[in-house]
């Protein structure tokens, strides 16, 4: 019997979306202090922090799928 390993494609979308809900949550949270508060009147345009959660919420993919490619390399090699 062959064993899974990884993540299915289901799993690291609902995982990037976790973390994109939880990088908007924490930029709106911040942007309740006064220094942040500062950094968005500089700013003066909300699709900069959209695209701020979007950054990181894309950080850990590249770790991941090399980390996935790196298993799939060991589990061909036995």
């Amino acid at each position: 019997m062959k064993k899974k390993v990884g993540m299915s494609l289901l799993d690291i979308v609902l995982l990037k979306l976790a973390v994109f809900l939880g990088s908007c949550w924490l930029i709106g949270l911040l942007a309740s202090y006064w220094p942040f508060q500062i950094l968005l009147f500089l700013i003066q345009n909300k699709w900069y922090l959209l695209l701020a959660a979007v950054l990181v919420s894309l950080l850990p993919c590249k770790r991941f799928f090399s980390q996935q490619m790196k298993t799939k390399r060991k589990a061909k090699k036995k």
